[in-house]
């Protein structure tokens, strides 16, 4: 099989690929409960027993899970995100990992108007099974809508291997008490 570092499906590459495990630790953290739902996965890359494949189709099944993680093929940030605010009545938090792409008019209509949380990536990720880091910046983007009325939209900025090195020398799994995102990272309410 031919390498081909994060192409496109344009250029004949693939836009698939898997969550390295530290992101899933840090967020599953933050929410104080591991994801139950895995809303665009295959058998090789889940990170959890309950997850949707791409023929389950995850645009037209119903999502069922308190804490979904979506790591989508970047080919439809915009129908899955259209899908996220879709199925924000069925599931407590939606956590999505797509890149940064402020410019687009799906970022606008989706993110900003409905996300609860935006966290900004410093530097590139390194997805599992890619050679090299991902060519575009990322973001971590989380659709709770109790959240987004009560606290407005937020933005974090977020150093990922900073962070996981600090919570796996300091950080208990079991503990509530200590909240990493709001000791270790500079926030902004918009």
């Amino acid at each position: 099989m031919d390498k081909i570092v994060h192409a496109s499906k344009k250029t004949g590459g693939t836009d698939c690929w898997g969550t390295p495990q530290k992101i899933i630790q840090l967020f599953e953290q933050h929410l104080e409960k591991p994801f139950d739902l895995d809303a665009a996965a295959s058998a090789e890359n889940a990170i959890c027993s309950n997850y949707i494949t791409e023929e389950m189709n995850a645009l037209t099944t119903l999502w069922q899970g308190q804490n979904v993680w979506l790591n989508p093929p970047y080919s439809l940030n915009k129908q899955f995100l259209k899908r996220c605010v879709e199925m924000q009545d069925h599931c407590e938090n939606i956590v999505v990992l797509i890149p940064a792409r402020t410019d687009t008019e799906y970022w606008h209509n989706y993110v900003m108007e409905y996300a609860s949380i935006i966290w900004f990536i410093k530097g590139r990720i390194k997805f599992v099974g890619a050679p090299s880091g991902a060519p575009f910046p990322s973001a971590i983007i989380k659709f709770n809508k109790v959240e987004r009325t009560q606290q407005g939209l937020q933005f974090f900025f977020l150093d990922i291997d900073s962070i996981v090195s600090w919570i796996l020398t300091n950080y208990r799994i079991n503990t509530k008490s200590l909240s990493i995102f709001h000791t270790t990272i500079v926030g902004i309410v918009y």
